[in-house]
């Protein structure tokens, strides 16, 4: 309240100079109020509160929804963006800013003791009003008190993750469906959900709730999107994923039917939302990278040092990866990176001009003779110019020159 109180001090003093300038024609008549910046400021505050703030315009008023509230109802991604969220932040550092300028406008006439004690007594204020349960509950309408949330999932969303135990089942969990089942939006609030699971079921989950795409994480939606076929449920079982617990009312009709036709494929439990799932059939397996081959990259042919990218991810390219062997390879433990020696080599004057060691990772699994694409992270970006690319590996003793030329853009 007294930095609200403070702000409104600022923005009409502001005003007033405005309208005396207008009236007397002359620029001394506002030197001291700062109308330009006051202003702006108010503004940025308006503006970041529409966005993020909703809610009562005062005690009792009428409620404003918020534009953030609005935009998530078109666009479902957002409301799982925490960035947009944070704008309301913007608020509270420009109505701070526009506090100083009217405390500094309240002080200026005043005796510099007085501007001292005066001062004290405003930051005494404040804290008292953000930090006393009393007087935070009469200012904000609510307790500065920290509150405890009810989040830990129901007994009966557990019941199929117990039922794994109860059978004494170990291993890691796979819930479906999966992010490559779903739009972005529903991918990435499910992969919260399923992570926050994970803390009370108390095994590995696949799920990942993160700003950033491991390569791991990336292969099991590559395998999870071709269940409830054959190969898939065979390389998930080779990846050591055998056990699943669909949501049965979120995945296609006739998917949980079409798993369990297979004959490796066992019903552990099942409840009116969701079945728990394990694939018990032997799968022979290799590890002997010898019989993987490297042969081709694919990359975008113009890539901007600014914009971002689609998804909203660092810019990668992919290697395409084949299985020579006779059974599915699965990926060695414990995991290890593949190194990639990325060179961005100047078409114009033949020189590198960057040099990057990347980590990228093989397939989890990967049936005979077919391929999966890993990605190979390309930041940083060199400077705009004309390049062409090289990727050498070398564990598989290889270099990939694709013949695209790549154009970088400022």
């Amino acid at each position: 309240m007294t930095t609200l109180a403070l702000a409104l001090i600022a923005v009409a003093w502001s005003i007033y100079g405005l309208l005396a300038r207008n009236e007397l024609r002359t620029p001394e008549a506002t030197s001291d109020t700062m109308p330009a910046p006051v202003l702006a400021l108010a503004l940025a505050t308006l503006s970041c509160a529409s966005f993020a703030a909703h809610g009562g315009l005062w005690p009792g008023g009428p409620m404003a929804p918020s534009t953030y509230k609005l935009l998530t109802g078109v666009f479902p991604l957002l409301a799982s963006v925490r960035a947009a969220g944070a704008t309301a932040l913007g608020a509270v550092v420009s109505a701070v800013g526009l506090a100083g300028i009217g405390l500094a406008f309240v002080l200026r006439p005043l005796k510099t003791t007085t501007q001292s004690a005066l001062t004290a007594a405003v930051c005494a204020m404040i804290l008292a009003e953000t930090f006393t349960p009393m007087l935070a509950r009469t200012v904000y309408g609510q307790s500065g008190s920290t509150k405890l949330r009810k989040l830990a999932p129901l007994a009966t969303t557990l019941s199929e993750y117990r039922a794994f135990e109860t059978k004494g089942i170990a291993g890691p969990i796979l819930d479906l469906p999966f992010a490559g089942f779903l739009k972005v939006a529903q991918g990435v609030r499910l992969s919260s959900e399923y992570t926050l699971l994970a803390a009370f079921h108390g095994r590995p989950t696949a799920a990942c709730y993160n700003s950033f795409l491991p390569p791991s994480y990336l292969d099991v939606i590559r395998i999870a999107a071709m269940l409830p076929n054959r190969r898939g449920i065979d390389e998930l079982a080779a990846a050591g994923l055998r056990n699943l617990v669909v949501r049965t009312w979120q995945v296609p009709r006739g998917f949980l039917n079409r798993l369990l036709a297979d004959p490796g494929v066992r019903l552990i439990h099942r409840s009116k939302t969701a079945s728990g799932i394990r694939i018990t059939k032997a799968i022979k397996t290799h590890s002997v990278s010898k019989r993987l081959s490297i042969d081709t990259a694919r990359v975008s042919p113009v890539l901007s040092r600014t914009a971002v990218s689609k998804a909203g991810f660092p810019r990668y390219a992919s290697l395409l990866v084949q299985n020579h062997g006779d059974s599915i390879w699965a990926l060695p433990h414990p995991m290890r990176p593949l190194d990639v020696h990325v060179r961005w080599i100047n078409v114009a004057t033949g020189k590198t001009r960057n040099d990057s060691l990347q980590k990228t990772m093989l397939p989890l699994a990967l049936s005979p003779t077919s391929t999966a694409r890993v990605p190979v992270e390309l930041q940083p970006l060199p400077p705009a110019g004309t390049y062409r690319l090289e990727f050498e590996i070398p564990e598989f003793q290889r270099m990939i020159k694709p013949e695209r030329i790549v154009k970088v853009v400022p």
